[in-house]
């Protein structure tokens, strides 16, 4: 909501801290790279400059994936969960700060300095050089930056890679996304921006602040960091009616947060007059989270822009992008309605022909839009709102009467998991098998009792249109020692659709194999790999995946969408589209374990099931195999280990069902170097193991 003021101060409560980081669903990759976040989180093209990428497992990072073209990045250093200093390199850091300042930051006044550590060199870093020109409050920012744990990264953004970003001058405007290549794969996808306007950083966290804050210029960019209790502010000077347009980029960037109620960065921008009157602000644009307001200079003078969140959290990943420009002469006008949208204007009730789309507006408060249809007894009636998904701020609730005015049908909302970053799924959806012939009548309202000219609505009153989707739940596979990955895939299934899906590859002569690619009838998410062996180099590359399915008799291919599982705040999860499906490949000849007998294996309910894989040398002992989110019901019993065999023995309960299963299994083991730091090596999974479940074993 945008709302212009003058001569009103705003109270605010202070409220709000750091929330705890937790282990989250966006480490959809326990042992492979993940990125928390890149700042700054975009920049102007025809222009080099540094970037920060944190997250965990970014170890020996060899670059990164821009998506799009004239963007180059070559790395340029990295720091670990450590820290930048070693344990006494921290101990001699402590002492000279102690000695410059007597007392030293964070030490009791008259405290012992520690004795000097002979031959002991701090990293040639700028922020430690010349220490002792700087004064005691510069000496404390070092002392944080380097010494105060309490303000140290937590994970699961406790690894720093700094990269170089080059952006060509022809480099195309607009999002992209950014992946770090590591020894251990691809990271998940960051949005990063790219645009023409100049731009600026605020002072960094370690930084000294200045007197006053900056004092930008139109257009600009301004990139920073929310840190808990932080309001950040910088200043334009402007002549009487000058007008701006701000517009914050937050959740944008990083649209869920797993540990932060509502789950991103609430960004709230405000604008303060040069008497220090509050003239501006905004907390949204509509239902869109991030503010964006425009607003016109009263008087001439120097005003004060501020950004902060709203209610008063932050951290690292707290990362916004605030857009500032010269302002238009003022709102756009609200665009008519299409000629078919009477519905709202009328009291009456609409009669329209089955199947039909209709658009609509609930154009007043309280308004009910009652369609009337004409159709046969058993016939099965589909009815279909989009409103919320296409920027609506519809709410809606659908109703279906008989001729009696009997409800026989209603739903409120209906959740459309390809509209990943839609976090309220407000639409509603209807399927339902007709009684009897006759007159029946849909009746659409807000559920909040509101309308207005931009409450539209498409009501799509059809027949059953059997179709599907399939999504994954990863963008990133990275194949391990054995030469796989392990992935999951969801399924849209419309219109009560419930057959078969078989997921392949694409291009398969690109020495990549897909097992497991059958999704049963009625199953809504399987798990399967991927597997390449025998590359020649540690590369990145895109696959494409299609699903296929027998509807009425016809193939029906779709390509499968890439996606992310991300976890908002008490545990929802949302796909989060994502720019292509990567696989990381690693160099060389994977360990190739060969099962005896051949998949598919035969189980019975209540049954058990021998298998033994033969495989070469590893470089590990004691082989042990875990099963990796087994289907319900399934167990492995029992594992044995010896010189070149392994043998696994799986069982069922009573309670399996008939039908297909995939079974992924993780390979671990002891170091077989008893000089190795690892106490234990992660060989990754194997292909996936498909199990047919039936009645009887013959």
């Amino acid at each position: 909501m945008t709302a212009l003021r003058a001569g009103m101060p705003r109270t605010r409560a202070l409220a709000g801290a750091m929330l705890a980081l937790s282990a989250t669903l966006a480490m959809a990759q326990s042992s492979g790279p993940y990125a928390a976040y890149v700042f700054p989180a975009g920049g102007q093209r025809g222009t080099t400059f540094t970037a920060t990428v944190a997250g965990q497992n970014l170890g020996n990072p060899l670059g990164a994936e821009v998506s799009g073209e004239g963007a180059s990045v070559r790395v340029l250093g990295s720091i670990g969960k450590a820290g930048p200093l070693t344990k006494v390199q921290e101990v001699e850091l402590r002492r000279r700060l102690q000695e410059l300042t007597r007392s030293g930051p964070g030490t009791a006044a008259g405290s012992a300095v520690p004795a000097s550590t002979e031959n002991v060199e701090l990293p040639d870093l700028q922020e430690l050089r010349n220490l002792e020109s700087r004064t005691k409050a510069q000496l404390r920012l070092v002392f944080d930056q380097f010494l105060n744990r309490d303000k140290r990264p937590k994970p699961p953004m406790d690894e720093l890679v700094t990269l170089e970003i080059t952006l060509a001058a022809s480099a195309a405007s607009g999002d992209r996304a950014l992946r770090l290549r590591t020894r251990n794969g691809l990271t998940n996808p960051l949005v990063f921006q790219v645009g023409a306007a100049p731009e600026n950083r605020e002072p960094g966290r370690f930084e000294e602040a200045p007197a006053e804050p900056p004092l930008l210029v139109l257009p600009s960019v301004l990139n920073g960091q929310i840190f808990p209790g932080e309001v950040d502010r910088f200043r334009l000077d402007l002549s009487t009616g000058e007008a701006v347009d701000l517009s914050a980029e937050a959740r944008s960037l990083i649209p869920y947060l797993a540990d932060a109620v509502p789950g991103w960065f609430q960004a709230v921008l405000s604008v303060f007059g040069p008497d220090g009157d509050e003239v501006a602000y905004c907390d949204d644009d509509g239902l869109d989270p991030d503010p964006r307001l425009s607003f016109r200079a009263p008087t001439d003078g120097v005003y004060t822009i501020t950004i902060r969140d709203s209610i008063y959290r932050g951290r690292e990943d707290f990362v916004y992008r605030l857009r500032i420009s010269a302002g238009s002469d003022g709102p756009a006008a609200p665009a008519a309605a299409p000629p078919d949208a009477i519905a709202g204007r009328r009291s009456a009730v609409v009669s329209v022909p089955f199947p039909s789309k209709v658009r609509g507006v609930l154009a007043k408060p309280g308004s009910i839009d009652a369609y009337e249809f004409t159709a046969q007894a058993g016939e099965t009636v589909v009815a279909d709102v989009r409103a919320r998904r296409d920027g609506s701020p519809l709410d809606s609730f659908l109703r279906l009467r008989d001729a009696a005015g009997k409800i026989i049908a209603s739903n409120d909302d209906a959740e459309d998991k390809e509209c990943g970053l839609l976090t309220a799924h407000a639409d509603s959806y209807i399927r339902v098998n007709l009684p009897a012939a006759g007159i029946y009548r849909l009746e659409l309202l807000d559920t909040t009792g509101k309308g207005g000219e931009a409450y539209a609505y498409t009501l799509d009153i059809r027949r059953p249109a059997p179709d599907f989707a399939v999504l994954t739940t990863l963008s990133a596979l990275n194949l391990g020692p054995a030469g796989s990955a392990a992935f999951s895939v969801v399924v849209v299934r419309r219109d009560g659709w419930q057959g078969d899906i078989t997921l392949r590859l694409r291009r398969p002569e690109r020495g990549f194999s897909l097992e497991g690619g059958l999704i049963p009838s009625g199953r809504e998410k399987v798990q399967m790999t991927l597997t390449g062996r025998n590359r020649g180099s540690e590369e990145a590359v895109r696959v494409e995946l299609e699903a296929a399915a027998l509807i009425g008799g016809v193939e029906v291919v779709h390509p499968v969408k890439p996606a992310d599982l991300r976890m908002q705040a008490f545990g929802n999860t949302h796909l989060v589209p994502a720019e292509a499906l990567w696989v990381s490949t690693r160099r060389g000849k994977a360990a190739e374990l060969t099962p005896s007998p051949s998949p598919p294996l035969v189980l019975a309910p209540g049954g058990s099931v021998g298998l033994t894989f033969r495989h070469p040398p590893l470089p590990v002992k004691s082989l042990r195999v875990e099963l990796v989110n087994p289907p319900a019901g399934i167990t492995l019993k029992d594992q044995k280990a010896s010189t070149g065999s392994l043998v696994l023995v799986f069982s069922a309960d009573q309670s399996v069902k008939e039908g297909t299963e995939n079974l992924v299994l993780s390979l671990k083991g002891e170091p077989a170097d008893p000089q190795a730091r690892a106490r234990e090596v992660d060989l990754g999974v194997l292909p996936a193991i498909v199990v047919n479940i039936i009645a009887k074993v013959p």
